[in-house]
This record gives C-alpha cells, structure tokens and sequence, in this order.
C-alpha cells in the first residue's frame, strides 16, 4: 500500500462549509500588484551594497 493512501487528504477531513469559508476569504484577500511589491522591494534593499549584473557577467564569462 502506498502512502498516499493510507494518509487522508486536508480537503477530506474538512467538512464543505469550512472549504466554502476558507476560499471565501482568500479571494477576499488583498493581494499586492507588482508596482506595490516592487516599492516594497526597494525600500527594504535601499543603501544595500550590491554588484551591478554586467560584473556578474564578465565574472561568470572569466571562469569559463
């Protein structure tokens, strides 16, 4: 027997009202477009020292 099936599934264990609920809310979730993101990205990495990819690049290229 194989262990997938001798394991019960979250969604069997559920019972449908709670399903219907959980889903609800996750498309009532807000979720973030990519501008938000984005600016979200930069002011957490702002003043971080970081290497410009063409360094990266010529670096990768070198050791070849």
């Amino acid at each position: 027997m194989l262990l997938f099936e001798t394991v019960p599934r979250v969604e069997a264990m559920m019972s449908l009202d709670k399903r219907i609920e959980a889903l609800r809310q996750a498309i009532e979730e807000k979720t973030a477009t990519f501008d938000e993101l984005a600016a979200e990205l930069r002011k957490l990495t702002a003043g971080r020292k970081h290497t410009p990819s063409e360094v990266l690049l010529r670096e990768a290229r070198d050791e070849r």
